[in-house]
């Protein structure tokens, strides 16, 4: 890691390499002790320790997206759809000989209906240039020469989706680096009977319903998608009470190959064959102890602000504004038939519904566009 000497703050103007690329620079200086990332040593031009703390979290989430959703979705796969409830073995489960493995069959289900199917797309995401990473610094090896990483791409992005018979949605844990910042506390989701896993309490993640569809700009475009509850050779899997077999192994990394659709590094694999194995003790263990239970009804969503932000209240003038435009959005809708009356006063009842996390993230969204 290095010291970060550069103030790669938020809403300044993207700089562009000669090869077209534009992006929010961080000029990395000389390395640092681990310990000290997020130190006032690691940036010490920051303008706030709040500033530091958000650009700490937005650079710990650059990277290995697809990975990290593949091991949720393998995990779920795994613990709960290829599992075949045995009665047999219901003494031996609640026996706590063995604590990392169940027998009983558990279904999702996503505003009381169940999952019908669930997978990984890809595709791009809308952001603006300055919402993203790109890392300089003295080449090792010749000091003339600077050497630069691109961070996260949009225009390679991955997200998670959920599909019901009536709707689909979306989880995006990957906007966060893109400074859409928006969170679930995460204290109400801590594991209690698994203490290995990390107690975070920011939990980075975008759930997009049909209604906060709705009423934010579009986001995400697809180019393609890949089914994992129904890929065949995904569901013949067979777990050990420990870690996945070989052939196991074999079947996630092709999976991950055919979804980036290119050969992964040695670092890709590791990372997704232990991400998935962390994930799988850590779902058998919320299972087995039925912690799902105890969670929120609602979600305890917030936003990590930038510096000012939360005091940069709209006045009533601009709240006013907002909502007219929501409905001018909806009223064209009406106009060119695509939506009817009722669907139309759905919309508008909705606005005054609305959180504020939402209404914030609908603005942010009006702003892009502009």
């Amino acid at each position: 890691m290095h010291k970060i000497v550069n103030k790669p703050i938020p809403n300044t103007s993207p700089q562009t390499l000669p090869n077209g690329i534009s992006t929010n620079f961080v000029l990395l200086g000389e390395p640092i002790r681990l310990d000290q990332v997020g130190s006032t040593g690691w940036w010490p031009s920051a303008i706030s320790e709040q500033m530091r703390r958000k650009l700490f979290m937005r650079i710990m989430r650059e990277g290995h997206s697809v990975p990290i959703l593949l091991s949720i979705c393998f995990a779920l796969m795994a613990e709960m759809y290829t599992t075949t409830y045995d009665p047999d073995m219901v003494v031996a489960s609640n026996s706590g000989r063995d604590q990392f493995s169940h027998n009983k069959r558990f279904r999702l289900q996503c505003e009381g209906n169940t999952i019908t199917d669930f997978g990984i797309c890809k595709g791009t995401a809308e952001v603006k240039p300055q919402d993203t990473f790109g890392y300089l610094m003295d080449s090792p090896d010749d000091p003339a020469r600077v050497d630069f990483l691109r961070g996260q791409d949009p225009k390679d992005h991955y997200w998670i989706y959920f599909k019901t018979l009536r709707e689909e949605f979306i989880l995006d844990p990957c906007m966060f680096t893109f400074n859409m910042a928006m969170i679930v506390h995460g204290s109400a989701y801590w594991p209690h009977h698994f203490a290995s896993f990390p107690r975070l309490s920011e939990l980075a993640g975008i759930f997009i319903s049909r209604d906060f569809r709705q009423t934010i700009p579009k986001m995400h475009y697809e180019k393609q998608r890949f089914s994992i509850l129904h890929h065949k050779a995904l569901q013949s899997i067979v777990r050990s009470e420990e870690e996945f077999q070989d052939l196991d192994r074999k079947i996630l990394i092709a999976f991950m190959e055919r979804v980036v659709g290119r050969t992964t590094n040695e670092v890709e694999r590791n990372l997704l064959v232990s991400w998935t194995t962390v994930n799988r003790r850590m779902w058998i263990s919320n299972l087995l102890h039925k912690e799902y239970l105890g969670y929120p009804s609602t979600p305890p969503i917030g936003i990590i602000y930038d510096p000012g932000e939360e005091d940069e209240h709209p006045t009533p003038a601009e709240e006013e504004a907002d909502a007219m435009r929501y409905v001018k959005k909806w009223n064209r809708l009406a106009k060119k038939g695509e939506i009817t009356s009722a669907q139309l006063m759905d919309a508008v009842f909705r606005w005054d519904k609305m959180p504020p996390e939402e209404k914030l993230a609908w603005r942010k969204g009006n702003k892009r566009r502009t």
